[in-house]
């Protein structure tokens, strides 16, 4: 039989002896367990009231204590109590990167953060404690004092912030320029524009530019009522530098924040994406979800650039699966499945042509036929043969596919070219198989 969960006087009562044993934490993954919800309000409450101590250290060293899964199992709960909570600022703090510090990389692990810019908004005189502290070089209220100042939302105190002198309290300020983007008026976000211009153009620290360019693009994407202003020479700015850091923040841009670019943006951005990256992998991963963006104002061709330069610094174990958008475009149109097979087994890297045979089986194995269309054939017979024999190197485990393409090249090719081509068609493909 299933059990009745407990009454709220009886929750009151489990979780103030559960705090005074010093298992509040556990309680509530207790709690999670039995299907018991709607809790946030009852704690919230209790704490509120002083009948428990949600923020005492004890807490604290409990949640960093907690297994991953019982961890992910209260955090959204304890997440939705932050803006509720009466309490000294320090406390809150504290709690808030214990919170975000157990867990890790996760992309949720920044809902307290968020509940935190809420909790300021409905705080502002413990905002001001840690905008403050942030002043005093308090390292905890430097943490977040960019929540602080956006729960504030007072551009003046944020101007004040990314002009200061002191670099550290200069990058709280951009970046709650950009956190604050949709609802700046035209004149300050365009004045935060200038701002992070500025910076890229008078600043080496690598914190401060990449702050810079995030916040510029956040505020493109989400503050339409400024357009593309000095969106050209922002880009040119960062391209400049060739720095891979910057570089690799371009192509995040262009994921995260691709509406608010034009054209002539995703080209540069592409363009400058070329270059050498001591990450290539982190680069395509990122490149690949930013293709779940892909409209018109993209070139497919250039993105096969960026691909091809990258490709050949990627390692063995490089899954495709991580460019599922990539090909998925790859496969959308004849003329993009003929334009990448033919300049892949034309560069003949070994990574390149090794994943297009991981493409043909994810896609259907042998079932998988495709054509070169005649302006994706290279002109000279030798280039032609030299595809060939690539074609049947890689792709021999796929030979309804091989034949495909090897009688679609023979099409196109010369004469020199197709006497070799009808010689591979035999042997070594029709022959090996039968």
């Amino acid at each position: 039989m299933k059990e009745e969960p407990p009454h709220d006087q009886e929750l009151c009562e489990m979780l103030i002896n559960a705090d005074r044993q010093g298992k509040l934490i556990t309680q509530l993954c207790n709690f999670d367990r039995r299907g018991v919800s709607s809790i946030t309000e009852i704690i919230s409450n209790l704490n509120n009231d002083g009948k428990i101590a949600l923020l005492a250290t004890r807490n604290l060293d409990a949640i960093k204590n907690l297994r991953h899964d019982d961890f992910w199992s209260i955090q959204n709960s304890l997440s939705e109590i932050i803006p509720t909570l009466k309490c000294e600022t320090t406390a809150l703090l504290h709690f808030v990167r214990t919170m975000v510090e157990k867990a890790g990389n996760d992309l949720a692990a920044y809902s307290p953060v968020s509940s935190l810019t809420k909790w300021c908004s409905h705080n502002s005189a413990q905002a001001y404690e840690i905008i403050e502290g942030s002043r005093q070089s308090d390292e905890l209220c430097l943490q977040y004092c960019v929540c602080a100042l956006e729960g504030l939302g007072n551009f003046k105190l944020i101007r004040e912030f990314a002009s200061n002198d002191d670099t550290a309290l200069s990058i709280i300020g951009i970046r709650a320029m950009g956190l604050l983007g949709n609802e700046l008026p035209v004149i300050s976000a365009k004045e935060s524009i200038k701002k992070c211009l500025e910076t890229l153009n008078n600043l080496d620290n690598g914190e401060a530019r990449l702050t810079s360019i995030e916040s510029a693009f956040r505020i493109w994407n989400e503050n339409k009522k400024i357009g593309h202003y000095l969106q050209t020479p922002f880009i040119k700015a960062v391209t400049a530098s060739n720095v891979d850091e910057e570089r690799q923040m371009l192509v995040y841009c262009l994921y995260r924040y691709v509406g608010g670019l034009t054209e002539k943006s995703i080209e540069s951005i592409l363009k400058h994406a070329t270059n050498n990256s001591e990450n290539s992998e982190a680069l395509l991963r990122m490149l690949d979800q930013a293709l779940g963006g892909f409209d018109e104002r993209w070139n497919f061709e250039q993105v096969v650039d960026v691909f091809n330069s990258h490709m050949p610094h990627v390692s063995d174990n490089f899954d495709i699966r991580d460019l599922s958008y990539f090909f998925d475009m790859v496969w959308n149109a004849p003329s993009n499945t003929s334009y990448v097979f033919s300049s892949w087994l034309y560069l003949g890297d070994i990574q390149q042509c090794t994943k297009l045979a991981y493409a043909i089986d994810e896609k259907g194995g042998n079932d998988v036929t495709l054509s070169f269309l005649k302006q994706h054939v290279p002109e000279y017979a030798n280039d032609q043969i030299f595809i060939a024999k690539k074609c049947i190197g890689f792709l021999w485990k796929n030979e309804v596919t091989a034949a495909s393409i090897l009688l679609s090249l023979y099409k196109y090719s010369s004469k020199e070219a197709q006497t070799v081509i009808e010689e591979l068609l035999f042997d070594p493909l029709l022959v090996s198989y039968n």
